[in-house]
């Protein structure tokens, strides 16, 4: 009956200095034992430690690691019914407690929930009267992003993003890589292809082309456990990139227009964090530096998670964005360069506030239809409402004519648009105007 996130028994006998065999509860490995948070004495230490030693310390989030396996029931007491072991009412009990505690004695920090799951579950984590967690990894956004590049069809991003504008207060650390990789599990909110397939099968799939190693986690289906795919080992840049276009980058086999479609494409999958609906955009290292798979350390150490835990060398890092010669030196500076100009731009307008109120799905793409959207489109307003902002994201391989309407962005023409990120204008006189898009280019444009 336990959900378990990795295949061992999380039950592992272990022999103290006594010579005592023990069986000690470990969640994720033998090498990591879990705490009995249940014990009022342990809760304290806990929150004591946090408050001392970290916020003390000057740490204003706290990130509360797989919070959904913090308390483990196995049915051993009368009351104690047999559990899954995951996201139980007791785990969100303690939830609510450390709320209130923080509450009291520090105010200010932000509790952060890390849970790998499904939107829905998700969800929970906030409390039903945000009473839990001030904020929550957003973990849909990383594969969504990536089936919307893999596919050409925003649809279920836009779906996530409406979804996402029907609770405000829920704000989500929105990612794409982590350092475990690219979570899976919410690929089963997504409906199946026209040709049957589902789209679970065809992200990892697709994945598993570019040299992705793929982690399991059990399950109960039917009765019987199940390995269901959980996670993705992989950096961004490998996901990203086609089999031929890996094999070219390493032989330098690339030319100018090649290495740009592929940089395009990469700032296409990170717009959608970039300018979803009341989220906070978290990047990691590995992203930021456009890692590629660590394959020799993942050979050596047969870990899926080290093929994307690979070191930044901070030399070769600063060559690539200072005197890029070769096809990945070039790759990584625009990269790099263009992802600050959307930071930049996020950091010029309050428009980008994680409160600012967000309409979804606002032009119209002439190849669009019922179930395919090849433009994602999110107009934002400040919380002033001194602007907004209308983010657009051709997430398909070719060009895209977009039909912008006027009202549909809340104005009237005529209206001047300017592009923060490639500093255009576009200015709409009429009714409707016709916008022309290059493949996976994204725009910003800022309005008054």
């Amino acid at each position: 009956r336990v959900f378990r996130p990795r295949l061992h028994d999380p039950v592992i006998a272990f022999t103290n200095s006594k010579g005592q065999t023990k069986h000690v509860w470990c969640t994720f490995s033998e090498t990591q034992a879990d705490i009995n948070i249940k014990n009022p004495k342990v809760f304290i230490k806990v929150m004591e430690a946090l408050v001392k030693d970290f916020v003390g310390q000057g740490a204003s989030w706290i990130r509360l690691d797989a919070v959904g396996y913090l308390v483990k029931m196995l049915g051993l007491e009368h009351d104690e019914p047999n559990t899954s072991c995951f996201g139980i009412q007791e785990t969100h009990n303690v939830l609510k407690a450390m709320n209130c505690f923080l509450a009291d004695v520090a105010p200010s920090v932000t509790l952060v929930a890390e849970v790998n799951a499904t939107k829905d579950v998700i969800n929970t984590y906030y409390g039903a009267n945000g009473d839990e967690s001030h904020m929550a990894y957003d973990f849909p956004a990383a594969p969504l992003s990536l089936y919307a590049i893999y596919t050409g069809n925003a649809t279920p991003m836009l779906q996530w993003a409406q979804e996402r504008t029907e609770h405000p207060e829920r704000i989500g650390l929105a990612f794409t890589s982590t350092h475990d990789g690219i979570g899976v599990l919410p690929m089963a909110d997504v409906p199946p292809l026209a040709s049957g397939t589902s789209a679970l099968d065809l992200v990892i799939a697709e994945l598993e082309s570019r040299r992705a190693g793929i982690n399991y986690k059990s399950n109960i289906v039917d009765g019987k456990p199940v390995d269901v795919p959980y996670e993705a080992c992989t950096t961004w840049a490998q996901a990203l990139l086609k089999p031929d276009e890996s094999e070219a980058l390493k032989q330098d086999d690339l030319s100018d227009a090649d290495v740009a479609a592929i940089a395009d494409r990469f700032l296409a999958s990170q717009s959608f964090v970039f300018a979803g609906p009341h989220c906070v955009p978290a990047d990691y290292l590995g992203a930021v530096a456009v890692l590629l798979n660590d394959e020799q350390t993942f050979q050596a150490t047969q870990h899926n998670r080290n093929k994307n835990r690979g070191l930044v060398d901070a030399d070769a890092f600063e060559t690539a964005l200072t005197e890029p010669r070769t096809n990945y030196e070039k790759l990584v500076h625009s990269i790099f360069t263009r992802k600050a100009k959307l930071l930049e731009a996020r950091q010029s307008s309050t428009a980008f506030s994680p409160y600012a109120s967000c309409v979804v799905n606002v032009v119209e793409a002439q190849r669009a239809t019922l179930d395919v959207n090849p433009i994602f489109s999110v107009l934002r307003h400040a919380p002033d409402q001194a602007e907004r902002v209308l983010t657009l994201t051709n997430v398909s391989a070719v060009g895209q004519q977009v039909k912008l309407d006027p009202q549909r962005l809340g104005c009237s023409a005529p209206i001047v648009l300017q592009d923060m990120l490639s500093e255009s204008v576009v200015k709409l006189e009429g009714d409707t105007f016709t916008l022309k898009m290059q493949p996976y280019q994204v725009a910003w444009f800022r309005f008054g």
